[in-house]
């Protein structure tokens, strides 16, 4: 594991704000749990934003919705990694609409 010092910039619950020396800009932490409900959250929009995936909002969810899941995905193999116990699994994926953007291209 690498240790570097981090600048906290607001401890508040559920959006601390962090500055890493090597980053310009800070950095909005969101707790693990957060990150599922908003891949959850997006998820539903995107199921029914599905019914009609010609429409732009139909691929800016899909779009939102996979940097979400792979940000997940990260987390939950990054925990794995350092032995931190989760129970997070991805219920849906963003991969079950691939096929509506692939035809739009």
């Amino acid at each position: 594991m690498e240790s570097e010092k981090a600048d906290i910039l607001s401890h508040q619950s559920n959006v601390a704000v962090v500055k890493l020396p090597s980053r310009e800009y800070p950095g909005s932490v969101v707790q693990g749990d957060s990150l599922l409900i908003l891949h959850s959250e997006i998820m539903e929009v995107l199921a029914e934003l599905s019914k009609t995936p010609e429409k732009d909002a139909f691929y800016a969810a899909f779009m939102a919705a996979e940097k979400l899941e792979d940000r997940l995905m990260h987390y939950i193999a990054v925990c794995k990694a350092h032995g931190i116990e989760n129970n997070f699994k991805i219920e849906h994926s963003y991969k079950r609409y691939e096929h509506l953007v692939e035809n739009d291209l």
